[in-house]
């Protein structure tokens, strides 16, 4: 299967299913964040391999993880910002 882009268009629709669980951890004393999650599909199988990329949308600067086999991923030390998530996975479609 090709691989294609899941844009943040499916991300909402995921999130709003209750198939994207992601969490932004940070405090006032501190200058990054880590940002984790669980992928799954529509019938909340886990979405294992998938890229995750978050772009900081001041910097441009990119960030990335995979899924693990149960459809976790992790970002660290991400500095303090708005960002641009996009998810590519095997059977998606954007």
């Amino acid at each position: 299967m090709k691989r294609q882009r899941v844009w943040f268009g499916t991300l909402r629709f995921l999130w709003l299913a209750g198939a994207l669980s992601m969490f932004m951890q940070s405090s006032s004393s501190q200058s990054t964040s880590v940002v984790e999650g669980t992928l799954v599909d529509a019938s909340n199988a886990a979405v294992p391999e998938a890229k995750v990329t978050l772009t900081n949308q001041a910097t441009q600067v990119a960030y990335r993880s995979t899924s693990n086999n149960l459809g976790v991923f992790r970002v660290t030390t991400l500095p303090l910002g708005i960002y641009r998530v996009e998810i590519e996975a095997t059977g998606f479609k954007p």
